[in-house]
């Protein structure tokens, strides 16, 4: 991991935490749920990845054998508040 540049890195930093997270809270995991969790369940900068990418860094993950066991702690993403105006 110590070749990726920044994107790569915050791309499977974020694919490990959404699939680690979707194991402890039970709920079902696939591809379409990683790529679910990414893009509408983070910050909304994370958009900005496209699923190819997202669906590389999860083949990557499987290929180099890392993949989440669902241990803790859960890594939810913060709920961002709309801005206030002063």
């Amino acid at each position: 991991m110590s070749k990726m540049d920044y994107e790569q890195s915050e791309i499977f930093a974020t694919v490990y935490a959404c699939w680690n997270d979707l194991l402890l809270s039970k709920k079902r995991v696939s591809e379409k749920a990683i790529i679910d969790e990414f893009l509408n369940k983070w910050h909304p900068d994370k958009t900005q990845y496209s699923e190819d990418r997202i669906i590389a860094a999860i083949n990557w993950i499987k290929e180099k054998k890392i993949i989440p066991k669902g241990k803790p702690p859960k890594v939810s993403p913060k709920v961002f508040r709309e801005e206030i105006p002063f």
